[in-house]
């Protein structure tokens, strides 16, 4: 599932993002109108989080343009307003949920989370990690040890989610070493970005293998998320 996060604020929108990364959610980001209809454009977006009482959003008039332009766009808003006929308004509109900007940033979320799952429900979609490959051009490493032995075993990631990560081996161990529920210790350098993350291995096959991380420590969880979103804003 892919979403569109528009406000005025560009750190608002990299916190909802981070958010939708830890719950399987695409997420990109726009600060106009234009942002908008160039994202949908260019991605195969499911819906739109636009807060309508942004200076940089004409209210209600800016979901109906965008309404009419993309009929199958899922419209959720952010908004202030309250009362009867608001609501008729937005639902004569196809606004399919709203956020309250009256409750606090952990309200708001709960309740945005809230509408995102029955979405996903709607369109029987499963809870999905999203995986992102390390740029060609960015330093690409991994460390990785088996639990009981000190020798590391090297070489680059092809993809990494929240949930794990697939590595090649530039000289793998042996398969009597590294199987199938092996646990492991990784040290993962990506474009920067350095990771310690404990996981099972969950397939190996020659000199790949995809682990599952079991243990992942807060920062390190926040790192991932932000370089997950950085690979996506490429």
């Amino acid at each position: 599932m892919k979403i569109i996060i528009a406000t005025d604020s560009s750190k608002l929108n990299e916190y909802f993002a981070i958010q939708f990364i830890e719950e399987g959610v695409e997420p990109s980001k726009a600060l106009n109108t234009e942002e908008i209809i160039a994202t949908i454009d260019k991605k195969q977006i499911d819906s739109l989080l636009i807060d309508i009482d942004s200076n940089n959003y004409n209210g209600l008039d800016s979901i109906k343009e965008l309404k009419e332009k993309y009929q199958d766009i899922i419209l959720i808003i952010m908004t202030s307003n309250t009362g009867v006929d608001f609501f008729k308004e937005i639902s004569a509109i196809g606004v399919f949920g709203l956020v309250s900007k009256i409750d606090d940033m952990e309200s708001q979320f709960s309740n945005l989370i809230a509408l995102i799952d029955d979405l996903k429900r709607r369109k029987n979609e499963k809870r999905q990690h999203i995986r992102v490959k390390p740029s060609p051009a960015q330093h690409n490493f991994f460390a990785l040890k088996i639990k009981g032995l000190q020798r590391e075993y090297q070489g680059q990631v092809e993809d990494i989610s929240r949930g794990g990560v697939a590595l090649t081996f530039s000289e793998p161990p042996p398969e009597s070493l590294l199987f199938k529920g092996k646990e492991v210790e990784l040290n993962i350098e990506l474009g920067g970005v350095t990771l310690k993350a404990k996981g099972n291995v969950v397939l190996r096959a020659g000199m790949n293998t995809t682990v599952l991380f079991h243990e992942l420590s807060d920062s390190n969880k926040r790192r991932i998320f932000e370089y997950i979103l950085s690979r996506i804003d490429e």
